[in-house]
């Protein structure tokens, strides 16, 4: 039984991001009772693992405690850069302001953290926003966007370190929403397929 538990979490990241993903796509929300208690079920795991000295270095670490550190660590680490993406907010033509990213993305990729601690976790983030990347560049490359929302991308990066002549005005509207719950399912299953292959 002991040697299952980092394979537990790994089912758990698969189960939640297929839910995540269903849920994006039918009410682009993903509901807080999933993303909490991904957390919460990584804590439980982590601290378990951490009691029982499972993989030490790389998962729960060497007690009890310590593997609820090493989740929540997990969880603060590799939800950061969607959590700075959320942070970013852009002005639309009407006045009022947007968020980049939305706040279930973040929730969902800490989960993923807390359920897999820091090492694993940033390997699965990686992963899942690779797949982002590359079905939002196909996407945009398809209806002939890519290179405008590109540009709009990179001023929105670099307009606070130029100087004001220099910077371009990104609205909401200049921009492209994207829906992560998929591309973080599909991350997810590469994780799974290569951590369970072996």
């Amino acid at each position: 039984m002991v040697e299952w538990v980092p394979r537990l979490s790994i089912v758990l990241c698969v189960v939640i991001a297929a839910i995540g993903a269903y849920t994006d796509f039918r009410t682009r929300q993903i509901p807080n009772w999933l993303t909490f208690g991904g957390i919460g079920a990584g804590i439980a795991l982590q601290s378990l693992a951490g009691h029982l000295h499972i993989e030490h270095m790389q998962y729960g670490g060497l007690s009890a405690a310590g593997g609820a550190f090493h989740a929540v660590l997990g969880a603060l680490v590799c939800g950061m850069p969607l959590w700075v993406l959320f942070r970013k907010q852009v002005e639309r033509d009407d006045g009022t302001t947007e968020n980049v990213s939305g706040g279930g993305d973040v929730k969902i990729i800490a989960a993923m953290g807390a359920l897999l601690g820091m090492f694993h976790g940033l390997g699965l983030t990686f992963l899942c926003l690779a797949a982002t990347s590359v079905i939002t560049m196909a996407r945009l490359a398809w209806h002939g966007r890519l290179l405008r929302v590109l540009s709009n991308a990179l001023f929105l990066a670099i307009n606070p370190i130029l100087p004001t002549r220099w910077r371009r005005r990104i609205t909401a509207e200049l921009l492209h929403k994207v829906r992560m719950g998929v591309p973080i399912l599909l991350g997810t299953l590469m994780f799974a397929v290569n951590r369970l292959a072996w």
